[in-house]
């Protein structure tokens, strides 16, 4: 298996423990190869916060007695959570925060150096979180409690975890095109077509109804959003065909990090100025946490820096 392979589905076993409900359900199958799981995630940009020595920056968790519980290395999908949790780490006068600041980098990156991160450690009581959009989380929240197939305790574990979630709709396709604005294609000369997924419920929401209102014939229920979460989607890639549904997926990043994005892949642009394949045309398929620093899995105290 890959690295990055080994990466994705060590972080996942990592959080077994949770609740996924894989409403993209993982096929048993040979895998995608390396690179392509990474270039249908590899879009995403996510943030984290960095010492001086450009080392992450673990946060501390302590029970109510002040005993160290564990340290966590937060990854941000929100530049603006990144940059709260950063100020009050500064604000709090601590050591570390003076010459700390906040670094981005690409997901399949960011799987490849937290896993590399608790390699390195080797301490039981280092973890990694990857930090939702609260705004988002709370939307996925409420699209679950919709959800009749959804037991009491598994929306109940659900409320207890920071997971991220993804927001897609089966009645939506995409076309991939170049920087000229050309569809892609495939060997076989036909247009490459993906399954976005969203880490914002919103746009998603405004497509849809752009093609409900253009659908007159559209039945009920036909351009439903379905919510599930990061760890699924990376599960369900590292297990995909070639060729299936679920290797058509591709994660779309939020519209706030597009800045962001554009400068990642302005670095790793090529001298010849040959880029990766947008996703920017939307159609019908053809065929019908707040501001404070990241939390313990048990938490109470605030985290604060580790020393």
């Amino acid at each position: 298996m890959n690295k990055f392979l080994t990466s994705a589905a060590a972080l996942v076993i990592s959080l077994s423990g949770g609740v996924a409900i894989p409403l993209i359900a993982p096929p048993a199958a040979i895998a995608l190869s390396d690179q392509e799981v990474a270039a249908r995630i590899g879009r995403v940009p996510v943030f984290v916060i960095l010492t001086k020595e450009q080392q992450p920056l673990l946060f501390t968790s302590r029970d109510k007695d002040g005993k160290e519980v564990n340290k966590t290395f937060p990854v941000f999908i929100n530049q603006t959570q990144a940059q709260a949790a950063l100020a009050e780490l500064q604000k709090s006068n601590q050591p570390l925060g003076k010459d700390a600041r906040i670094g981005s980098l690409l997901l399949p990156k960011a799987l490849e150096l937290i896993l590399d991160f608790l390699k390195k450690t080797n301490d039981p009581k280092v973890t990694y979180e990857i930090i939702p959009d609260p705004k988002q989380r709370a939307k996925a929240l409420e699209l679950y409690k919709a959800d009749k197939n959804i037991k009491p305790e598994q929306l109940k574990q659900l409320e207890s975890e920071a997971f991220v979630p993804i927001f897609y709709s089966e009645s939506l396709s995409i076309t991939m095109t170049n920087q000229q604005g050309q569809p892609v294609k495939d060997a076989k000369g036909n247009a490459i077509r993906r399954i976005p997924l969203f880490l914002e419920y919103e746009p998603l929401a405004a497509e849809l109804e752009k093609l409900k209102k253009q659908d007159t014939n559209a039945k009920a229920g036909e351009y439903a959003i379905t919510v599930t979460d990061l760890l699924t989607i990376i599960n369900t890639l590292t297990a995909a065909q070639p060729g299936s549904n679920e290797s058509l997926i591709e994660l779309l990043p939020p519209v706030s990090s597009l800045p962001v994005l554009q400068e990642l892949v302005k670095q790793l642009t090529p001298t010849n100025g040959t880029t990766p394949p947008r996703a920017t045309t939307t159609t019908p398929p053809a065929a019908g946490t707040g501001t404070t620093p990241p939390r313990a899995t048990n938490p109470t105290p605030t985290p604060r820096p580790a020393n």
